[in-house]
């Protein structure tokens, strides 16, 4: 399920410096919407006060219109990770998902909107950018999930219990899916 506005506390920039302090401190308590006419300005403003790092990603259908995901640390995602030096972010994404997965290829079909997240990296704050792929796979094998990237588990989720594993996964991705379909991309 896509989260609502609703599901925001909305704030103007101002206010921005308290809610970077909350999350530094791990006090966040609410999600935040910032309430400004010019967003890049807002989002600059925000990742000045934190590393920017890249990945990238797939939401990945098979031949059953199935789509691949992952579980780890307690939540449902898709596979993603950091891109290698020199590497373009369409191979990045593609490898990653290969690696995470034990799929053996993947074609990219096209470019999904990022997303963006923050999390503490050894006592660093970090905002990931992560570029994502609508990827198609014919892979019938035995999926093997990377258990040193600590994930648990790789599935082939059948489309209409997608939601199922969405609302266990992170808020971000919730708003990716529910933008890849109404382009009515996992049909």
């Amino acid at each position: 399920m896509k989260p609502t506005y609703a599901d925001f506390q909305t704030i103007s920039l101002l206010e921005l410096p308290q809610i970077i302090d909350q999350i530094k401190t791990n006090r966040i308590a609410a999600n935040y919407w910032v309430n400004h006419t010019d967003t890049e300005e807002a989002f600059q403003k925000f990742a000045s006060h934190f590393e920017v790092w890249s990945a990238a990603g797939g939401i990945v259908k098979n031949y059953k219109s199935e789509i691949l995901m992952i579980h780890r640390f307690g939540k449902w995602d898709f596979p993603k990770g950091h891109l290698e030096a020199n590497e373009s972010i369409g191979d990045g994404a593609t490898r990653e998902v290969i690696e995470e997965t034990g799929i053996d290829s993947a074609e990219v079909i096209s470019q999904l909107p990022c997303t963006y997240h923050i999390y503490s990296f050894h006592q660093d704050w970090i905002i990931k950018k992560t570029y994502w792929y609508l990827m198609r796979s014919d892979f019938k094998g035995k999926l093997v999930p990377q258990m040193e990237e600590d994930i648990l588990a790789a599935i082939w989720v059948p489309n209409y219990a997608l939601h199922e594993y969405i609302c266990k996964s992170y808020p971000a991705l919730q708003f990716l899916i529910a933008d890849v379909e109404k382009d009515g991309l996992l049909a």
